[in-house]
This record gives structure tokens, C-alpha cells and sequence, in this order.
């Protein structure tokens, strides 16, 4: 609600600015505006791995969207994001470009299976951990009224996977986060 009457200030505010023809008045109330549009509240799911996480933020969003198991699942930080109709996408390191994806490419993103280089699907096996260290995070639109409001939800790789990166991730990811669930068991 104050967003939104504060919104509805700046657009006020942004119109006797242009009346009284203060450009750079109306440009920075413009960008204020856009800026608190933008705004979201973050709050970030925490834990060790198969701790169930993922599996917790299906719960609270009354469906399975996120792939979940007992093994390590989650390799890459996932938000989930409101939006009329379903939507993934995909941002790479290289480039903050958004990259949609179908539903089934977007389950795909686990974490590798633990194998040793001696596998038949050690090949595999690196390519898909290749793709996933490329990725910088994916977004989950979805029409969930929890999400309504710009709020985001933050599902993390476990806080003690054996793979540091992993970890990494999740540390790098807190300071953005507005508010943390940390899942014991």
C-alpha cells in the first residue's frame, strides 16, 4: 500500500514538474518511479543440502515448480517471480541477459550426479557442469499470489555441498536477500 501511494506521489509530483517545465525535476521523479516499480523483496531459502529446500518452497507456493530430491539438486540460485502466465529464463555470467528456456530445460538444471572420471557418463557429466557454471542465476515467472506485491523468492544450493562453487554461490547470493528462511531439517 505505501508503494503505492508513494507511486502515486511521484506521478503527481512528475506532472507539476512538467507544468511548471522542470525537466530535470520530472526526469529524476520519473526515475524514482521506476525504480520503486522495480523494487522487490527478496527473501532467500537457506540451508545444507537435503535439507529440503526446494521442496519447501514448492509447499509454499502450493505447487512443484523447482526439482527436488535427497541428493544435492539445487546447482544454481533459482527466484521465483510473479507473472500472469509461466515463464524461465536463464542469465549467464558472461552477460545479464535473460535467456528463456522451456519448463523441461529448466528442471534440467541439478546438480551433476558425483561420479568418477572412470564413468561411462563422465562426458556428460562435465558438459552439464560446464552449462550450469555458466549460468549466473534462473527466474521462475509464475502466477503465484505470494509473488504478487514484487515479491521474490530465493531458492539456494546447500550450505554444505561438496562442491565449493556451490556453496560459493549461496554466500555470494545473502547480502542480497531481504529477509532468510533457514531451514534446519
Amino acid at each position: 500500500k505505501h508503494c503505492d501511494l508513494l507511486d502515486a506521489s511521484y506521478i503527481k509530483a512528475s506532472k507539476v514538474a512538467s507544468a511548471l517545465a522542470l525537466s530535470q525535476a520530472e526526469k529524476n521523479l520519473g526515475a524514482l518511479a521506476e525504480n520503486l516499480q522495480q523494487e522487490s523483496f527478496r527473501i532467500a531459502v537457506v540451508g545444507e543440502f537435503s535439507r529440503g529446500k526446494s521442496t519447501f518452497v514448492n509447499a509454499l507456493l502450493g505447487k512443484k515448480i523447482l526439482p527436488a530430491s535427497k541428493n544435492p539438486t539445487t546447482a544454481i540460485i533459482s527466484v521465483i517471480a510473479y507473472n500472469d502466465t509461466p515463464k524461465y529464463t536463464i542469465s549467464l555470467k558472461k552477460d545479464a541477459e535473460e535467456i528463456e528456456v522451456d519448463e523441461e530445460d529448466f528442471i534440467n538444471l541439478k546438480a551433476p550426479k558425483n561420479i568418477d572420471e572412470y564413468s561411462e557418463e563422465w562426458d556428460e557429466v562435465i558438459r552439464q557442469k560446464s552449462r550450469i557454471e555458466s549460468i549466473d542465476h534462473a527466474r521462475v515467472y509464475y502466477p503465484l499470489d505470494v509473488c504478487k506485491g514484487n515479491v521474490e523468492i530465493i531458492d539456494t544450493p546447500g550450505l554444505n555441498d561438496i562442491d565449493a562453487n556451490r556453496v560459493e554461490i549461496t554466500y555470494n547470493y545473502l547480502d542480497k536477500a531481504d529477509a532468510i528462511i533457514f531451514l534446519l531439517a
